[in-house]
């Protein structure tokens, strides 16, 4: 297993981190875009973190504006 150096919020400074689980075994690589498992764990306290390419979202092309007493109002 490769070992990658993060800032684990728990230790509150830089660690290695590697994968809890083999690849073969990792719940969460078939909703991951890369196809990698995207969890590591701090090798000091355990700490888990979810790494990795962001899920993707769909933007909005209309900008929406807020309204001083009556809240959202679409644009024109």
């Amino acid at each position: 297993m490769s070992l990658i150096a993060l800032r684990c919020p728990e230790c509150r400074e830089e660690r290695l981190f590697e994968p809890p689980h083999t690849l073969a075994a990792c719940p969460e690589r078939a909703d991951s875009p890369d196809g990698l498992c995207p969890e590591l764990a701090c090798v000091d306290c355990g700490t888990a973190l979810l790494v990795g390419s962001a899920l993707p979202i769909t933007v909005s092309t209309q900008s929406i504006t807020v309204g001083p007493q009556h809240g959202p109002v679409r644009a024109a």
